[in-house]
């Protein structure tokens, strides 16, 4: 900890990952000229700051780097601190994170060949573009990584070339090739003497260990429903972001934005799942958007559902256009986003949600109506600063009135910590989607299955990961916890039980 401090203090600035060109977005009275995040006067949070000691977490303290919470550090609602600031320290931090070596099965004679498996996978566009895609990319980007050993006693992970999330669509004969590789693996030694070791993408919601004969649910990197059970008690999991749609388009200013909240989904789920409760009250109180005062008046509601038989049917080319609508029907997703200061989403079935990396990729202030979404429900914790890009805001509140919760995110997200917001998601979306150009998704997936699982004896040891955030580790009693409160919060939603403030 010395030495990084030591270097940390003569270690030149880093060159910022992100466009040089997105420091200087149009904004607002600023005629394009760049504007710094921090008051004058101000200075930025000193770089020994980062390298704070704090006590270790109460478990997995020998799996992760702690070097001083982000949080405390770059206060998401301060303006003492530019994007820059953060991400060079958090980049000098990533780059003491340690290898974690790999090994693809290959076989010498031919059955199981890990390029042509993964060239045949690459070009089947139904299975590269769909939604679960996720091992598809995922096994792409490990093909040509410096982190890939030949030999499987130099690899922390062993990793089977097989998509079993296409296979399950039956994309491109995958099904075929899928149980081939399995065949093979299943017979190999390894699969014998380092199965907790081996480690499988998938995350179609058809697709779970239990459907794939003897993998363990320590091995499977799954869907944002958060964790199985294993031995009668809950273990963390590694999850991984879902498929993006192409590579991210440059971001629109601000003031070229001309929806200020955007919501659009489904408010009535078909199994009338009782999360979906806290959309359905949206929809209900939908017209607190337009009565709200002080709150824009330039807001789209659009509801896929359709439950309400009273809202006017939308049709594409009006909401092509269209700066304030409330109605039922389809929608194309990133017009709308692209042109929305605030992409409002709220929980459904499950705390996690997909519509986060929508955000980054189209530049859209994402606010989050989902408690405890950062423990039970995103990828990465200890990677991707999620609250500096992301507006919280509680379900009770804004289940009680959704006009005013959203007053209050307007009031707190003013245009400066927007526009840091953007330079934020413009770098740190190489973390969270798959398709933009240097992603590095496939290497959080390994470096957080290195510290979330337990290796075999015969596995090589792999140093401390690196964490920014200690209040995000994922522990199975945080992940309890957080459930439990989810859990609690969705049936007093559900009984139309909470305490609402008073106006």
């Amino acid at each position: 900890l010395a030495l990084l401090h030591r270097q940390a203090l003569g270690a030149p600035r880093l060159k910022p990952l992100y466009r040089e060109d997105a420091l200087r977005l149009p904004e607002e009275g600023d005629g394009g000229q760049p504007r710094s995040a921090a008051p004058r006067g101000q200075p930025a949070v000193p770089l020994p700051a980062l390298y704070r000691p704090e006590p270790p977490p109460a478990s997995l303290e020998h799996k992760y780097r702690h070097a001083g919470s982000l949080s405390s550090l770059f206060p998401p609602l301060s303006d003492a601190w530019s994007a820059p600031d953060l991400i060079a320290h958090w980049e000098r931090l990533r780059a003491a994170a340690p290898r974690v070596p790999f090994y693809l099965y290959e076989d010498p004679w031919g059955r199981v060949d890990a390029g042509k498996t993964i060239g045949r996978y690459r070009r089947c566009k139904a299975a590269r573009t769909n939604q679960y895609g996720s091992d598809v990319h995922f096994l792409a980007q490990l093909e040509r990584h410096p982190w890939r050993v030949r030999r499987p006693s130099s690899a922390r992970f062993l990793i089977p070339p097989v998509a079993l999330g296409m296979a399950s669509r039956e994309f491109c004969r995958m099904r075929e090739s899928a149980a081939q590789v399995m065949a093979y693996v299943q017979a190999s030694p390894l699969w014998v003497t380092r199965r907790q070791d081996h480690l499988f993408v998938a995350l179609h919601w058809k697709v779970r260990p239990s459907h794939v004969p003897g993998v363990p649910v320590s091995a499977w990197v799954g869907y944002r429903t958060g964790k199985y059970g294993e031995g009668g008690r809950r273990v963390p999991r590694t999850m991984a972001p879902y498929n993006d749609a192409a590579d991210m388009p440059p971001f629109r200013p601000d003031g070229a934005r001309n929806v200020s909240f955007f919501f659009g989904g489904r408010t009535l789920a078909l199994s009338n799942h009782p999360g979906y409760r806290v959309r359905d009250l949206f929809r209900e109180k939908s017209r607190t958007l337009y009565t709200t005062p002080g709150l824009p008046m330039n807001n789209v509601f659009v509801d896929v559902s359709m439950a309400d038989k009273g809202m006017p049917v939308c049709r594409d080319e009006e909401l092509a256009v269209a700066t304030k609508a409330v109605c039922r029907g389809r929608y194309a997703e990133g017009p709308l986003m692209r042109r929305s200061r605030f992409t409002v989403n709220v929980r459904g079935d499950q705390p996690g949600t997909n519509r986060l990396e929508r955000c980054v990729e189209h530049g859209s202030v994402c606010v989050a109506v989902s408690d405890r979404v950062y423990y039970a429900g995103e990828p990465f914790q200890c990677l991707v600063p999620y609250e500096h890009m992301v507006a919280e805001v509680g379900e009770v509140a804004f289940a009680c009135n959704p006009g005013r919760a959203l007053l209050h995110v307007l009031r707190e997200w003013p245009l400066s910590r927007r526009r840091r917001a953007r330079l934020l998601m413009a770098h740190f979306a190489r973390d969270l989607l798959w398709r933009t150009k240097g992603s590095r998704v496939a290497e959080n997936v390994l470096l957080e299955a290195a510290a979330t699982y337990e290796p075999s004896p015969e596995a090589p040891a792999v140093g401390p990961i690196p964490c920014g955030f200690r209040n995000r580790l994922v522990t199975a009693a945080a992940y309890d916890n957080a459930t439990n409160e989810w859990l609690k919060t969705t049936r007093a939603v559900s009984n139309r039980k909470w305490p609402c403030p008073k106006a």
